[in-house]
């Protein structure tokens, strides 16, 4: 999926031609939209269930400038795999149902973060005040909307950027912010996420924070997320891009840009508990790594460059 422009045009197919060596990625057309037919952007994590694909937006906002969390960021979209027709020039969804949420996910995540004791990252006097600042032009940009209460002071900006189904059916979620206090990745628990396409509550469950990924002179937030059976993969990395105009980046300094992108893999704990070490898979001498899949044995990565994807891939032998 791509973060780039409304959801229905932000989806697109990798792959190889029978009987060519090339890789090609395409489009793929949406047919009709159901629910939501607003504005959406930022399309940033894919997942799949039941037949299903899933894609959330970010939740997150713009680098710079008023408003910095967006409403047309705060959405969930799915599609029958089986309404996908794929032939050469012709890639086409039937349907696509896109609810937005209208900041629900960001009133639970933060509300649960702050219930589990979560330590999210204590920050210098700079962040504190960049931080407080988002949340206050959001309520200024909002104010008015029926659901402008759920930006409360107190928060955290909110950015997902991966998500799997676990076996259970319940969704996991990895941010790429918040961090931790050491700045590790966080991630989070939701039950019943289907519900937010009929305007109901999900529910925010468990939250882990992985401890020896990060640092706090190298902030890790999670990128990109694989389930391989109980194991989940991750791709760790920085925790926002393009420092000359992202605020969190300026206030953050150095420990905010300077982490490349890296692969680790954990098992989700069946206790309670909060903290989970991970393992080291492999290291990439490059920062923008976005995305994850697995199949035939090997991982699939993605590169995000300017106008342009750059496909990886390696083995998953003793994934």
């Amino acid at each position: 999926v791509l973060d780039e422009g409304r959801v229905e045009k932000a989806i697109a197919l990798i792959g190889k031609s029978k009987g060519k060596d090339r890789w090609v990625i395409e489009r793929v057309k949406v047919k009709k939209v159901k629910g939501h037919k607003g504005k959406t952007d930022d399309s940033e994590a894919l997942c799949r269930k039941d037949g299903y694909v899933y894609i959330l937006g970010s939740h997150f906002g713009k680098k710079k400038g008023k408003d910095h969390l967006r409403e047309e960021r705060q959405f969930i979209a799915r599609f029958k795999e089986s309404s996908v027709f794929a032939k050469p020039d012709k890639l086409t969804i039937d349907e696509l149902v896109v609810s937005r949420d209208e900041f629900l996910l960001h009133r639970l995540i933060n509300k649960r973060l702050k219930e589990l004791n979560v330590p999210v990252g204590e920050h210098a006097e700079k962040v504190k005040e960049t931080i407080k600042e988002i949340i206050r032009e959001t309520q200024r940009e909002y104010k008015g909307k029926w659901w402008v209460h759920r930006v409360g002071e107190g928060d955290r900006p909110i950015n997902i950027e991966g998500a799997v189904f676990l076996e259970s059916g319940s969704l996991l979620l990895g941010l790429r912010y918040p961090v931790s206090k050491n700045g590790n990745p966080i991630l989070v628990e939701v039950e019943d996420i289907d519900v937010l396409f009929e305007k109901g509550e999900p529910v925010i469950s468990n939250a882990w924070v992985l401890q020896n990924v990060g640092g706090k002179e190298e902030l890790r937030g999670i990128r990109a997320m694989e389930r391989i059976g109980d194991c989940i993969h991750i791709i760790t990395g920085n925790i926002d891009s393009k420092p000359d105009i992202s605020i969190l980046l300026q206030a953050h300094g150095p420990a905010g840009i300077r982490a490349r992108s890296v692969h680790y893999k954990f098992v989700i704990p069946r206790s309670g508990v909060q903290q989970i070490s991970a393992q080291l898979v492999r290291n990439f001498a490059v920062g923008d790594v976005e995305g994850i899949a697995f199949t035939d044995g090997r991982f699939f990565c993605a590169r995000d460059k300017e106008e342009e994807v750059i496909i990886l891939f390696y083995s998953g032998a003793g994934h």
